[in-house]
């Protein structure tokens, strides 16, 4: 619904919105041809000044970006005054501040958008003519001479392209007949060594490339061995000469080739286009890295090279490794070798040790003694149970012994006491058991009395 509402707005309000949109998209369009312009490696191999050029445009992007953001910030709060009773309306209507705010932001980012879009556009068209090298153009403007370096300095005012230069349109037709050939693919690329002892180059003599390659590989490797094929790089007879000098280099069973030349125009560079020199390069046997121009130049060599740098000091950086980082490996890895050597020495002797002291465990005569031990502890318990279960028992003995003593009859006879029967020889305890003239023996400690009974009375008590 917001969605809706935003749009409706925005078509009720394009007059309104008019100088919005235009300012944002102009500034988008400029925007875009000054950072087109800033990074443009075409463009700035043509100034002497590149550097300079691009800082004085970054800073006048800068400003006017500040401007951009103080018009805009201008337009809002124009907005806001002249849209506040519309917005005080929604208010009324139920709508909370988040969601009049959230409908504000999107009226602006739809316009923000649309802007973008068009002054992206319209830049994109005013940058769509780009120049190359190769092309051919119609130039106007004024001579000037460069004090400083003695050089002429073309200054124009207009370029027209006249139509897609004879070098460039040659360079397309031979870069899709070698892609369509199977040059450049993949599979025919072969790896560089890991560590190349002898290194070839064709390049000039004279030029600074050779220089180059030569003080970046004796700086990264001092032991490496350079061969040198002194090749002609541009002019008529530059094809034959890098033809030859790849032949030669690849005989000599070398590690590695480096093909190139420093940077220049497409037809400086021209040689390395030729169908003869992709030849030779492509049946070589030896890896080889091509390094023709700068950064931004490319030739057919670069595509069916083993490897592309982007300049002959990259090229010699790829090619020829580190010694010292070699080194550096070499110590890292003797001394976790070392280190991993201790820790498996010592691994072995503690395992060793453990092994000795089982060994001395586990000996026979160790156990024999071990288990004698053992026994002639338990015989010790053993004794010492019996002690005192003998005790324990002894001690029983004379306690039942007393108590058996203190219920003999004997001991009651001893003491005085009589055992009385009847002529039944039953025992007699009560005097209900007699009556007078009954017979009764009484036997005491020495002998028994044999009598009668007079006389049958009551308990009687001693005083």
């Amino acid at each position: 619904m917001f969605g809706k509402l935003a749009l409706r707005n925005v078509r009720r309000s394009a007059r309104d919105y008019l100088v919005y949109v235009l300012t944002m998209t102009f500034v988008v369009s400029l925007m875009f041809a000054f950072n087109s312009i800033i990074f443009s490696k075409d463009l700035q191999k043509m100034y002497e000044m590149a550097a300079i050029m691009a800082a004085m445009i970054g800073i006048a992007t800068f400003f006017i970006v500040l401007i951009v953001a103080w018009l805009i910030n201008y337009m809002v709060r124009f907005m806001l005054e002249k849209r506040s009773r519309e917005f005080g309306i929604y208010l009324l209507i139920g709508m909370n501040k988040k969601e009049v705010s959230g409908l504000y932001m999107k009226e602006n980012l739809l316009l923000g958008v649309c802007s973008f879009v068009i002054g992206l556009g319209l830049g994109m068209l005013l940058h769509s003519f780009k120049l190359k090298d190769g092309m051919s153009v119609v130039v106007s403007g004024r001579v000037d001479v460069f004090d400083a370096a003695g050089k002429y300095q073309l200054y124009a005012n207009t370029v027209q392209q006249e139509g897609i230069g004879e070098l460039y349109q040659k360079y397309e037709q031979l870069k899709q007949y070698y892609e369509d050939m199977g040059y450049f693919a993949k599979e025919y690329k072969r790896p560089l060594p890991a560590f190349t002892r002898k290194l070839g180059v064709v390049t000039s003599k004279t030029g600074a490339a050779v220089q180059d390659i030569m003080n970046i590989s004796r700086r990264r490797n001092p032991y490496i061995q350079i061969v040198l094929y002194p090749a002609y790089v541009q002019g008529e007879h530059a094809k034959q000469s890098v033809v030859n000098g790849i032949a030669k280099l690849d005989k000599l069973g070398l590690d590695c080739i480096i093909v190139g030349r420093g940077g220049g125009s497409i037809e400086d560079l021209w040689a390395f286009n030729e169908p003869e020199v992709v030849e030779a390069v492509f049946n070589a046997s030896t890896p080889i890295i091509s390094a023709v121009g700068h950064e931004t130049d490319f030739t057919l060599t670069d595509f069916v090279a083993d490897m592309r740098a982007p300049t002959p000091s990259a090229a010699a950086e790829l090619a020829v490794t580190e010694v010292a980082a070699v080194e550096n490996k070499i110590f890292e890895y003797e001394r976790r070798l070392k280190q991993q050597m201790m820790y498996s020495l010592t691994a072995k002797r503690d395992y060793l040790e453990r092994l000795k002291l089982q060994m001395e465990y586990l000996n026979p005569v160790n156990q024999i003694y071990d288990k004698r031990q053992r026994l002639m502890n338990i015989e010790d318990k053993l004794n010492m149970l019996i002690k005192r279960c003998v005790a324990d028992n002894r001690n029983r003995l004379r306690l039942y012994a007393s108590r058996l003593e203190g219920l003999s009859p004997l001991k009651k006879l001893d003491m005085g006491y009589g055992y009385i029967e009847d002529s039944q020889n039953d025992r007699i305890v009560s005097v209900s058991q007699v009556s007078p003239e009954d017979e009764i023996t009484v036997y005491l400690k020495d002998g028994s009395i044999r009598s009668k009974v007079i006389e049958v009375g009551e308990a009687w008590q001693k005083h």
